[in-house]
């Protein structure tokens, strides 16, 4: 009897063991229930994001900037010249205000050979509307009211005709030197060469002694 009660005990003990495990298995899977179901239960977190920054905007009534008035450049004034006489183009030139006589005559081509360039004041300013006349040598410039002045740069320029230098056409710039008379006084230059003095024109055929006489004061050699 006694080998069979302690086999009970035996057996009772073991019971025990398994219900006290088989507990605390059940509380270990009721309690990663509840925590599974709350973990499934709770919202997700929203992450908010990164707002960009907003645009400047132009307000309707705020004024456009107002341009430099430095910006704005006045044009410079222009002066018109008629360039005539002993240069290489002669014509009407467009140029700045303040634009030199130097400056026109270049523009016109500069000087002939016959020009005298004596009679002109390459420092003095253009005008507007007006002519520009460079003489040839010998040759007094025409003046009228819409004329500009050719003053000269240095001391009074010699105003006679140069025998030696002249051609027909500023010969003829003198009074009593006709077309005709011009030609011979050219043509003789370019037979028996330049001459010397002014009482040599009494070889030339047409001038008598009292016609060359008459000329002297307007001629030189």
């Amino acid at each position: 009897m006694e080998r069979i009660r302690t086999s009970w005990e035996a057996l009772a003990v073991k019971w025990k063991i398994a219900l006290i495990g088989g507990l605390i298995s059940l509380a270990i899977i009721g309690i990663g229930g509840v925590w599974l179901f709350q973990s499934a239960a709770e919202p997700p977190v929203a992450v908010k994001a990164a707002q960009a920054p907003e645009p400047a905007t132009t307000k309707p009534n705020q004024p456009k900037a107002r341009a430099s008035s430095s910006s704005k450049t006045k044009a410079p004034d222009r002066v018109v010249v008629d360039v005539k006489g002993a240069v290489k183009q002669p014509g009407v030139y467009t140029v700045a205000d303040n634009t030199r006589v130097d400056q026109v005559v270049r523009l016109a081509g500069g000087f002939l050979p016959s020009a005298d360039a004596n009679q002109v004041n390459l420092a003095q300013k253009a005008t507007d509307q007006s002519i520009l006349y460079v003489p040839n040598q010998g040759e007094k410039p025409p003046m009228g009211p819409t004329e500009q002045s050719a003053t000269p740069a240095g001391p009074t320029a010699d105003r006679k005709v140069n025998l030696n230098q002249a051609d027909a056409t500023q010969l003829q710039s003198v009074s009593g030197i006709g077309a005709k008379k011009a030609e011979k006084i050219v043509a003789y230059r370019q037979q028996t060469g330049n001459f010397k003095t002014v009482d040599d024109l009494k070889n030339v055929p047409g001038f008598g002694a009292k016609t060359v006489t008459q000329l002297a004061s307007s001629l030189t050699v």
